[in-house]
């Protein structure tokens, strides 16, 4: 089994085949998870956004990877009484649906309790908040310092590159059809004293109706993403519109209010979202 790509994606598929004990090579141009991978809002694919699919398609395997990830609460804030019935059934439904697999019991903080835990939240509407559970994966990388050239032989390759899947796939045949459509996702790290160590904020209802995360991260906070259509590029960078939706965002939750010259830094990451043909991604 050969490889290409070593970011998340790649190095689990590369875990896993030799695991089965299977011959495995894998390939990265740069460093491990050095594009879209370390780029990422850290979360293991799943969770609460993916609460529909998990129901409608029994699908299952969104909750089955408890040997990586590390255990992180995330906070949904709630701003009028009714959200509490509403966002709490939601939650609760993917407690039931993880079943034995579900990683801890979803609860309700009240006003004091939340801004105890998130002291830099706004408290002007706050009625409370519901906690839940995701986990955050932590990834490691090696870098070869040899850089050597060498053809490999394999039966099955994996085409594990995230938003550069179709020019790989061009390398075999220039009139294959596109199959990804990648889009890019910006995240901006504010200083740590706006999360907890263990514990993350949810923002269910942006603006224009996307979900936002801020996130423990590195002794920092990470906040993002944004989802909006792009051309793949090596070395993508931020677009300044795209950071300013986020630090409007973050301003409707955190006080005092996030500033620009708050944002330590920034990163810009591509992701590959499937057309039809491609199916789930």
């Amino acid at each position: 089994v050969l490889v290409v790509g070593g970011g998340a994606t790649g190095s689990g598929c590369a875990l896993d085949a030799v695991t089965r004990n299977l011959k495995t090579a894998l390939v990265e141009r740069s460093d491990f998870s050095s594009g879209t991978s370390s780029r990422s809002t850290k979360l293991i694919h799943g969770g609460v956004r993916y609460l529909q699919k998990a129901i409608m398609k029994l699908d299952y395997e969104q909750v089955k990877a408890p040997f990586f990830p590390i255990l992180t609460g995330t906070v949904d804030v709630l701003h009028r009484w009714w959200q509490l019935p509403y966002y709490w059934a939601g939650i609760k439904m993917y407690d039931l649906v993880a079943g034995s697999q579900c990683l801890k019991s979803s609860y309700v903080l009240s006003k004091s309790k939340a801004l105890e835990l998130f002291p830099m939240l706004k408290k002007d509407k706050l009625v409370g908040a519901i906690v839940y559970y995701d986990e955050i994966c932590l990834l490691s990388s090696a870098n070869d310092p040899y850089g050597q050239e060498f053809d490999v032989r394999a039966r099955c390759v994996i085409n594990a590159t995230g938003p550069f899947t179709d020019s790989l796939r061009k390398m075999d045949n220039q009139k294959t059809a596109n199959i990804c459509q990648p889009s890019a996702g910006v995240h901006i790290v504010i200083p740590g004293y706006y999360s907890p160590d263990n514990m993350g904020l949810l923002d269910p209802a942006t603006s224009d109706g996307r979900v936002i995360f801020f996130l423990p991260w590195e002794k920092m906070t990470v906040a993002g993403t944004t989802d909006t259509p792009t051309e793949v590029t090596a070395h993508p960078i931020p677009v300044e519109d795209d950071i300013n939706f986020i630090l409007s965002e973050v301003r409707n939750y955190l006080s005092p209010d996030v500033e620009g010259n708050a944002t330590l830094s920034m990163h810009f990451s591509l992701e590959r979202l499937s057309n039809k043909i491609c199916g789930y991604t």
